[in-house]
């Protein structure tokens, strides 16, 4: 025979108030430790929330009062395909090199974000774009609940999670907002387990890791040439094994098929977290700038490869300037690629230079 049910609850009054205080203290050490912003100064650097810290690290470090600041944003063909000494080489501007490896632009918007809060100064936001479809759907980037957990909080708890497409990714969105610890439990597992080797990465890599980048120069390597006749490769023989598999490895890419319906959810993805960047520019009287990123080190494969759907979208953001789709066409050579996506040296050097002029116009007026 069951109890009455005023036993019952005086059986599980005293379980029940343990569990609420076991949820306070939770939710207090959670707030003191991840929501007040403390771990992630110690956040591995080389991981995903990590490398958010980087660049506003970056950012603390090159950023001088007075002086007119364009930052610029983007993912890793942006780290190693823009240099900003040499893209303000000659002039007064100062460009600030801010990029996430594996980002998207809903990123870089919470980024912008987090700077604009720190109070600091801009004349323009620069955004390396690629016009090459993407075979994934850009609002379910599987990194981006890691990446923005640095970034987001209680404030964003609708509004963030909604911006992805798929139930898995708004889970893990959720997640990210209301309970970092979980997100962030492989990283500090890490910090746990090998604490001295975390204080290495954070007091010896990270300060030159940050001194370093602006004066990186890119990669030496490039790609083969290969030899092509309407777009098809004639004769591998005299390609080294390794640089055929990289190369075969890009072109397959290129030859994949794309869904219609991912190339208009991108698109509209872009539309509004450039649109979302453009208000936040111009709420700081600055401007956003889109460059576009060379489509890889093949022109002949890469044939129609820009995606119209991308540029219009890029073009319907109210009160941002578009540079021309083409205007690093010329550096879609193997000459100026390291790998199917990233710039090398040379490449580096050509899109900074070529890049940051028409920035310097733009805000001068003369473009």
């Amino acid at each position: 025979m069951f109890d009455r049910s005023d036993r019952i609850r005086a059986r599980l009054r005293a379980p029940l108030l343990l569990a609420g205080v076991v949820a306070l203290l939770w939710f207090a050490v959670e707030s003191l430790v991840y929501r007040s912003g403390a771990y992630y100064a110690l956040a591995a650097p080389e991981s995903n929330a990590g490398a958010v810290v980087n660049a506003l690290l970056m950012l603390e470090g090159q950023y001088r009062p007075g002086v007119r600041t364009v930052l610029v944003l983007g993912d890793s063909r942006v780290a190693e395909g823009f240099s900003g000494p040499l893209a303000g080489a000659g002039s007064e501007l100062a460009f600030i090199n801010m990029a996430v490896p594996g980002s998207t632009p809903r990123t870089w918007y919470y980024l912008l974000r987090e700077i604009e809060r720190r109070g600091y100064r801009f004349e323009a936001v620069l955004v390396g774009m690629l016009y090459r479809p993407v075979g994934s759907l850009l609002s379910d980037w599987p990194l981006a609940p890691s990446q923005d957990v640095a970034l987001i909080g209680v404030s964003d708890v609708f509004a963030y999670p909604a911006s992805y497409a798929g139930p898995a990714m708004r889970t893990r969105a959720r997640q990210a907002l209301l309970f970092p610890a979980l997100t962030l439990r492989s990283d500090t597992l890490d910090l746990l387990q090998s604490p001295r080797q975390r204080w290495r990465q954070l007091y010896e890599f990270r300060p030159g890791f940050i001194s370093y980048v602006p004066l990186y120069p890119g990669r030496e390597q490039r790609m083969p040439q290969l030899p092509f006749s309407d777009g098809t490769v004639l004769d591998w023989s005299a390609v080294g094994a390794a640089e055929r598999a990289l190369a075969q490895t890009h072109l397959a890419e290129l030859a994949a098929p794309i869904d219609p319906a991912i190339r208009a959810a991108n698109a509209r993805y872009l539309t509004q977290w450039l649109g979302a960047m453009a208000e936040l520019a111009a709420r700081n009287d600055a401007r956003l700038i889109v460059f576009p990123l060379p489509r890889g080190p093949y022109q002949e494969a890469l044939g129609a490869t820009v995606d119209p759907s991308l540029v219009q979208a890029v073009a319907s953001v109210a009160g941002a300037i578009a540079l021309p789709v083409d205007l690093l066409q010329s550096l879609e050579q193997p000459a100026y690629f390291f790998d199917g996506l990233h710039a090398n040296r040379h490449g580096r050097e050509q899109i900074s230079a070529v890049v940051g002029a028409r920035v310097r116009a733009a805000l001068d007026g003369r473009d």
